[in-house]
């Protein structure tokens, strides 16, 4: 799967899930979709490419119906012209700060400027290497890289944490006054653009460094070009200026232990001690510009062994991983929405659990039940309703259902009417996972409730809180719905959403 193919595959994931932009996309277009992606990569085909191939087929059928599809996918995130401009941003770096540090026609043997350059990569050195088994603050890479995403909602609406770059791109304008006025494209966008920061973090991180590394490469070679121009406009002259380092076998010692990796490769010798104080007591007037240009030469030579060598193959290496990152997307499908497309390749029938607990709700609420669940499933599907389990129940395995083998997904019922407790309702939730090894989603039928006390009463109200609370210490987001009824797209949608977020098999 390519890095396009993940960005289409997300984004139909997202409009799916969402319910977005008006709910252009039917129930009938998903499932031509999913039979015109097995239909060109068959039955048998490796996962990524026929959810690949059903993405294409899904913006097929919906492109023409939305445009904002069009100017998502139109954007590029990524341009390998922004290297050319890393390097150029450098170069003339290099240059310019090598003028601030220049001295016309001196050459400092303790030149502050290249050893500034080459402590500060070896810090870098040191930061990446710790950085592989020390991570980095939880949070700031996700920061970074939603400040890189033009998808985020908050780079689309200049919020908190946006890309400023990114709220001035032509084909951006028409989808920024789009999700200011609607509230389905908000949903969409959010979605889409928490999930597309999450998958790309390794591809981002490694584009950030490509560019940093290649900059870095292109600020050496203009701190040595600045030197070079400098010294063919001037006769050097070798001093030695400083108010810190005043002892030659100081001098020497320090300058031996800089220069060993550029001393070793060009074989050079530095002088002995008493060369040291004949410079520094006569001002520079032993030194001779031969000598200079040598010590020159050993500062060139420092630089692009420990600065640009280094930095070069950091760059060539992390443009090698970005592009193979980009033509092998490493999108995880291991989650519920798209297990149930590959069910639907394969032709295989999800089997699901529902458990109530302390209640029993009618026939025509089980029947409302099943329809709802066979509805968000959205493909051949056998629904299981098991007998309730008792309250206090959860403390007695006997009392629970076994589990099934063939289970793909839970859900556990329970009625508005019950007060939530966390040793109980929470302990039931907890054994029932437990037995099945999947995650649970929390179904709450409110319909008695609403009969007895009335939808908008501050009764119900409250209860609801009561049991979001709950459901949110547990880390579920529980689906309230009317079994009375036959239930609405939203519910269908907003248990869809439960049961694909929370995994299955």
């Amino acid at each position: 799967m390519t890095e396009h193919d993940a960005l289409k595959v997300l984004l139909v994931r997202s409009i799916e899930t969402q319910g977005g932009f008006g709910n252009q996309l039917q129930d009938a277009d998903k499932q031509m979709a999913t039979r015109m992606a097995i239909e060109e990569v068959g039955k048998d085909a490796a996962p990524d490419a026929f959810i690949a191939a059903r993405a294409t087929a899904v913006i097929g059928r919906l492109a023409p119906r939305e445009p904002l599809i069009e100017a998502i996918l139109a954007v590029r995130p990524w341009r390998p012209a922004w290297i050319w401009a890393s390097v150029a941003v450098g170069f003339v770096l290099g240059v310019g700060t090598s003028e601030l540090f220049g001295e016309d026609d001196r050459q400092n043997i303790v030149d502050l400027l290249p050893w500034l350059v080459i402590l500060w990569n070896l810090a870098v050195y040191v930061a990446l290497i710790a950085g592989k088994h020390m991570p980095l603050r939880p949070g700031f890479i996700e920061r970074l890289a939603r400040w890189a995403n033009p998808w985020s909602l908050a780079a689309l609406t200049g919020k908190r944490h946006g890309s400023p770059a990114f709220l001035f791109h032509p084909r951006l304008r028409p989808l920024i006054r789009r999700i200011r006025s609607s509230q389905e494209s908000t949903a969409v966008l959010r979605d889409f653009g928490r999930a597309w920061t999450s998958a790309c973090l390794p591809m981002v991180t490694a584009r950030v460094a490509l560019l940093m590394h290649a900059a870095s490469v292109a600020f050496v070679i203009g701190v040595i070009v600045s030197m070079y121009a400098n010294a063919w406009g001037n006769d050097l002259a070798l001093v030695w200026e400083s108010s810190i380092v005043t002892s030659p076998g100081a001098a020497r010692l320090l300058l031996s232990v800089l220069f060993a990796p550029a001393l070793y490769v060009t074989g050079f010798a530095l002088p002995d001690t008493s060369w040291f104080a004949a410079l520094r007591e006569s001002a520079g007037s032993v030194s001779t510009v031969e000598a200079a240009m040598d010590w020159l030469y050993l500062y060139v030579v420092s630089l692009l062994l420990l600065v640009a060598i280094p930095r070069m193959l950091l760059a060539l290496w992390n443009d090698w991983r970005s592009r193979r990152l980009s033509c092998r997307f490493p999108l995880s499908l291991d989650d519920g929405y798209f297990r149930s497309l590959l069910r639907a390749q394969r032709d295989v029938t999800a089997n699901v659990q529902i458990v109530p607990y302390a209640c029993e709700p009618a026939e025509a609420a089980t029947h409302s039940l099943e329809g709802l669940v066979g509805a968000a499933i959205g493909g051949p599907a056998v629904v299981n309703v098991e007998k309730p389990v008792p309250f206090g129940g959860e403390d007695e395995p006997e009392l629970l259902p076994p589990p099934h083998a063939d289970t793909t997904h839970l859900l556990v019922l329970f009625d508005l009417s019950a007060t939530p407790e966390e040793e109980n309702h929470g302990a039931f939730i907890r054994a029932m996972e437990d037995r099945s090894a999947l995650p649970a989603v929390v179904v709450v039928n409110e319909s008695g409730f609403i009969r007895r006390f009335g939808a908008d009463s501050s009764r119900h109200l409250a209860r609801r809180e009561a049991w979001a609370t709950f459901a949110s210490s547990l880390g579920r987001i529980p689906l309230f719905v009317s079994l009375d009824a036959k239930p609405s797209g939203d519910a269908v949608r907003e248990l869809q959403s439960l049961v694909y977020n929370s995994g299955g098999a």
